[in-house]
């Protein structure tokens, strides 16, 4: 399955943190490569899912959030999300790519006794399952999910999920672990929630975390890595994507200001920052989804 297209699905199935992935039942998890300049946000909001996650970065630099924890990423990285382990992808550099693998829990059931249950175990090392791998590893482990994505039939694409399981997990047992996430103050996680469900100024926003406008401001730089402006326009975005769709029934002006934009031109130059492209490059990707 394309990216954008299993993108498209899983925005329409969106309704609360737990988010069914639009997987066929056929197939036993799913390999999708993520290109930022693509796809302009993954789902920039805090949601789990039943399936093990597997995100192996290929280019660029990113930051996700991930049980209260800020992980940055970058190149040959290898991170696991546990099942029903909240995590969001915050930002993400124009040159960003990533490949995401999804394993049903069928695939880790299978393998229980080779990887002595311990990728089930979220407690251990806090949450965060967080390795980089050497140069040659990354390359294995690209040059498998390459030939994953170009799938066949179930049973062959079944048989290989389960040799991408097991190789990957070997590979990242055999690298150096990291373990030093600062972890994120609550009230931060809850202005985080909160700008993905409406759009707060910093005053309103500062009002409803119950601190001062100025500390949070602070705070959130410190921790989130950007500023509240910054996140507030990137969920913008992600409101716009989800009103767009394929942009064939709406408006991208509508959909702009009804997304929480206060003009074209505030719209056109947060567009241009966050996805590296003009609204009428979008446009015309958004209209071949299908």
């Amino acid at each position: 399955m394309a990216a954008q297209a299993f993108y498209a699905l899983l925005s329409t199935q969106w309704g609360s943190m737990q988010v069914r992935l639009p997987i066929d039942k056929r197939f036993d998890g799913e390999v999708i490569f993520h290109r930022a300049h693509q796809i302009p946000l993954v789902h920039a909001q805090t949601h789990r899912h039943d399936e093990l996650e597997l995100n192996v970065v290929v280019r660029g630099s990113g930051t996700c959030i991930i049980q209260g924890r800020r992980c940055p990423i970058g190149i040959n990285t290898c991170l696991w999300l546990f099942p029903d382990q909240e995590h969001m992808l915050i930002e993400q550099s124009q040159d960003f790519e990533m490949w995401i693998c999804l394993f049903r829990p069928l695939v880790v059931n299978r393998h229980k006794e080779y990887i002595n249950n311990a990728v089930l175990n979220a407690a251990q090392h806090e949450g965060i399952f967080q390795k980089i791998l050497s140069g040659d590893d990354a390359n294995v482990v690209t040059n498998l999910c390459e030939r994953m994505s170009d799938r066949d039939d179930y049973y062959r694409f079944n048989q290989g999920i389960d040799w991408l399981f097991l190789e990957t997990w070997k590979l990242f047992q055999e690298s150096t672990l990291i373990d030093n996430m600062p972890q994120v103050p609550e009230c931060i996680e809850d202005a985080v929630r909160l700008l993905q469900q409406d759009d707060y100024d910093l005053p309103n926003l500062a009002e409803a975390c119950g601190v001062s406008p100025s500390w949070l401001s602070r705070s959130f730089a410190k921790h989130i890595g950007m500023s509240v402006s910054a996140f507030r326009n990137r969920q913008r975005m992600e409101r716009f994507f989800k009103i767009y769709g394929n942009g064939k029934r709406e408006n991208m002006t509508k959909c702009a200001f009804a997304a929480g934009f206060n003009s074209y031109a505030q719209f056109y130059k947060i567009c241009k920052f966050v996805c590296g492209k003009t609204p009428r490059a979008i446009a015309r990707e958004c209209k071949g989804l299908e």
